[in-house]
């Protein structure tokens, strides 16, 4: 409906290593994986992580609306939702819209995102949690506890909130417009080419 709000999720089709403690490392990942889809520019993505310097994943991600996956599958209607650890579906899809089933860098050992260990955030000295992109319960994001952080694994990345705009009222009208236009040209060059025939 026209004025509503919602966040885009997905995982990255790229993976990085959890080795940085620092946030804007996994947002400007997220940012940057989500610019390679021309479809997505101009939207502000942020990590769904938490990291030694910034160990709450809930408060580093705003989620203020209902969350869709790039398919246009709901995922949760907002904030309560999204991080009870029961989602409507999993965030298995790609900025691109295919499919991934991995293990995904997490950084918290709860799935409410808050209330981090240090020892499991992205950036501590050895490992870190892990979620995955096919589960809709807690796993998605704590699954693994013990990943070593200099392995290789996407991230959940999630937007800014966006609101649903409606198509400007003068579109129809104009191409309208040019259809008829378009109707006049062409009578115009039949007619012309019915005099020059004769």
């Amino acid at each position: 409906m026209f004025g509503d709000t919602y966040q885009l999720v997905f995982v990255t089709r790229d993976s990085i290593q959890a080795i940085s403690p620092n946030r804007a490392t996994y947002d400007t990942f997220a940012q940057t994986q989500a610019m390679l889809n021309p479809d997505l520019n101009g939207i502000v993505f942020h990590a769904i992580v938490a990291t030694l310097s910034n160990p709450n994943m809930q408060s580093n991600t705003n989620v203020v609306a209902p969350v869709y996956l790039l398919s246009g599958t709901l995922v949760d209607t907002g904030s309560a939702g999204f991080w009870d650890g029961n989602h409507n579906a999993p965030i298995d899809v790609t900025q691109f819209g295919d499919s991934k089933f991995s293990d995904v860098w997490a950084g918290c050992s709860s799935a409410s995102g808050e209330g981090c260990l240090s020892m499991n955030t992205l950036g501590n000295l050895s490992a870190a949690v892990a979620g995955n992109s096919v589960r809709t319960d807690t796993g998605w994001a704590v699954d693994s506890t013990d990943t070593m952080n200099f392995n290789f694994m996407p991230i959940f990345a999630i937007s800014q909130e966006l609101t649903v705009t409606p198509l400007p009222a003068a579109l129809p009208l104009f191409a309208t417009g040019l259809g008829v236009i378009g109707l006049l040209a062409r009578r115009r060059k039949r007619k012309a080419a019915a005099l020059a025939a004769a």
